[in-house]
């Protein structure tokens, strides 16, 4: 049974979901967090902001949101722990912008910061595990271990 559970997503993001899912599996594997699982939303970026206003109540546009479940919480439909949900706006990332028309490529290349999917997935995995970036030793913790996830997903590949 897989780990990864991939919900309410558009259809131009199926070419995503085995990417997402694999990279998910093997964080989560690295993390020693193989028996839990992670609900993962693919969204827009019109998504991400109304979700953003509704929670933050904010005009935001992010490209990565995380919430945990309470620790030790198991999803019924799974029977596993679940840690939580991942919603992705898959329109801001790096990947995104290379399968998308040259035409709207160029006019949103410019105000769109762009990550790699599989970095934005291991951010908000460590969110789900309780890592934050509010404080500096917090920061360069998390960092670190981003980079490291990074070059072990990279040479595994």
């Amino acid at each position: 049974m897989s780990n990864v559970i991939i919900s309410r997503f558009d259809p131009r993001f199926q070419i995503y979901i085995p990417r997402i899912k694999r990279t998910t599996t093997r964080v989560l594997s690295f993390l020693r967090q193989d028996t839990a699982c992670v609900e993962i939303f693919l969204i827009t970026s019109r998504q991400m902001r109304a979700l953003y206003k509704k929670v933050f109540h904010k005009d935001h546009v992010a490209d990565v949101l995380s919430f945990p479940e309470p620790r030790g919480f198991v999803d019924p439909e799974v029977r596993r722990p679940k840690l939580g949900e991942i919603y992705l706006n898959i329109e801001k990332t790096a990947d995104y912008r290379l399968h998308e028309p040259a035409r709207r490529k160029r006019a949103r290349a410019m105000r769109d910061a762009q990550w790699p999917i599989d970095f934005l997935l291991i951010h908000g995995i460590l969110h789900l595990l309780g890592y934050d970036h509010v404080r500096k030793n917090d920061i360069m913790r998390m960092e670190r271990l981003e980079q490291s996830l990074l070059r072990r997903l990279r040479i595994r590949r």
